[in-house]
């Protein structure tokens, strides 16, 4: 499974990895026939790689809150109960938590409360307690 993640050579613009332009293009997420533990772990990453991002770890404690918002989607589309319950709380009208600046979704993402029930049930499945509670 993991000879197909990427298509093509590596990074996306001027060799950024985080650029939605180049990469969002070459990603190939898992599909549902790959490991549950492949998917797992990359939502874990993804989430963890969110944080870090809006922190401002890789960007001399700027956060850059477009890689944080990449990294918390494909967190959440992984499975990620963390990234699934920030982006819910936002679809919501709720601030989103730590995983992703307000910032960042306010201007990228346009609110839908639609998308906020299956996202806080995922997160609630995959054993975030804190989204029973929303």
């Amino acid at each position: 499974p993991l000879s197909r993640r990427t298509r093509g050579g590596g990074g996306g613009e001027n060799g950024n990895p985080h650029s939605l332009s180049d990469s969002a293009e070459r990603a190939v997420l898992p599909t549902e026939d790959d490991s549950p533990a492949l998917r797992a772990a990359l939502a874990e990453v993804h989430a963890a790689l969110a944080e870090l991002e809006s922190e401002g770890r890789f960007t001399d404690w700027q956060p850059d809150a477009a890689s944080a918002l990449f990294h918390a989607a494909r967190a959440a589309e992984l499975g990620s109960p963390v990234a699934a319950h920030a982006l819910a709380r936002w679809h919501a009208g709720l601030a989103p938590g730590a995983l992703v600046p307000h910032d960042a979704l306010a201007s990228r993402i346009r609110q839908d409360p639609t998308k906020a029930g299956p996202l806080l049930v995922l997160a609630a499945r995959r054993g975030d307690a804190a989204a029973f509670l929303d």
